[in-house]
């Protein structure tokens, strides 16, 4: 930044070293804020020895006489991702295990296949999991599924606090509904909410959907035995 002179330090990831340098400073240059910095032990893990102090206390008494600036807010957040179901099962895991579990669970609820065989094959499973062994975690389904019954069957299980819809504006609303949820409050995509609040509207399960789709091929009650028993497809 234009005001900093001297010795610059650039923080790398928590097992790297720290990068010293100087450059000239100038009116349009910028410094540096990575996301990680060199520490021996998590944001989380420093958090819950300090579970009396607010986060603004926290940055303000840890960073007294530093130049430390964050935009647009302070984030002292650790965010921990996995591709697939049983990779975030283990990290959720290893997190209670280390006293450090998960606050809140982002995941979508279904998945493409590939060759990874998985034991966990749904979003619905690994929360249904997650919360049984930590009934205390806070749930957002953020998803393009927008079957009626299903996101019913998510609500009615009591495993979620919001669902939000992907859409153009879903990352800005994913940010809205973490606040929400940080608040105590819920929420529900506006466009689930309104089809379920309509009496009229027929819904059907995977497994109805999955029937009649096979009646309309021609399937005999054999066949359709033969593929719901192939394709794991149960009521």
């Amino acid at each position: 930044m234009p005001d900093i002179t001297g010795p610059r330090l650039i923080p790398l990831n928590m097992a790297e070293p720290t990068l010293i340098f100087e450059g000239r400073t100038t009116q349009n240059n910028l410094g540096l804020a990575p996301h990680s910095a060199v520490r021996n032990m998590s944001r989380i893990q420093h958090k819950h020895k300090l579970t009396e102090n607010s986060d603004q206390k926290i940055f303000t008494e840890e960073t007294r006489n530093l130049d430390i600036r964050f935009f647009p807010e302070i984030d002292i957040i650790e965010v921990v991702h996995a591709q697939y179901c049983d990779k975030a099962w283990l990290l959720a895991k290893k997190a209670s295990q280390d006293q450090e579990a998960f606050d809140l669970l982002i995941c979508d609820i279904s998945f493409k296949q590939d060759h990874r065989e998985e034991k966990i094959t749904s979003g619905e499973e690994l929360i249904d999991k997650l919360k049984s062994e930590n009934p205390e975690l806070k749930v957002i389904v953020n998803s393009i599924e927008d079957h009626p019954q299903t996101v019913k069957d998510l609500w009615n299980s009591g495993n979620i606090d919001a669902y939000v819809c992907k859409d153009r504006h879903g990352l800005k609303k994913l940010k809205e509904v973490i606040l929400q949820l940080n608040n105590g409050e819920t929420y529900n995509s506006p466009s689930i909410e309104k089809i379920l609040n309509q009496n009229n509207v027929l819904t059907l399960n995977d497994f109805e959907i999955n029937i009649i789709k096979f009646l309309t091929n021609g399937f005999t009650q054999d066949q359709i035995q033969q593929e719901l028993k192939s394709k794991n497809i149960k009521q």
